[in-house]
């Protein structure tokens, strides 16, 4: 089996399934962005950029949203100012609280269309 073959037939799971990988990705970045800068606020959706990108790339769009949804909300309700809550008190958190989530669609987009695009003629 090639590694095309591998991300094809990871991408053909049924989608709550690779729906819950997607989730086990971003609880996983959670564990290890708690392991490593701790419960203080900062750089709350950095981690999740990248997880987003790797889940789309190996398990599809729209697994990749998911994965951009659960983390902007694990973020905004453990990393952003008042912790432990749905409320973000400063300007700045509130623009990256609506920038993330369209940073992320557009991140798992684009890499949908080149994932598509690189593995078209692959197809069994």
């Amino acid at each position: 089996m090639t590694g095309g073959s591998s991300l094809l037939a990871m991408r053909r799971l049924p989608r709550g399934r690779r729906c819950l990988i997607a989730a086990v990705v971003i609880l996983v970045t959670f564990a290890l962005r708690v392991a490593i800068l701790g419960w203080q606020p900062g750089g709350a959706y950095l981690p999740f950029l990248p997880m987003v990108v790797l889940t789309t790339v190996l398990l599809g769009l729209a697994p990749g949203l998911f994965a951009a949804a659960l983390g902007w909300a694990m973020a905004v309700v453990w990393f952003v100012e008042p912790v432990g809550g749905w409320r973000i008190a400063d300007w700045g958190d509130i623009a990256f609280a609506v920038l993330f989530p369209a940073g992320a669609a557009f991140a798992a987009v684009v890499t949908e269309v080149f994932v598509s695009t690189a593995t078209a003629g692959q197809e069994e």
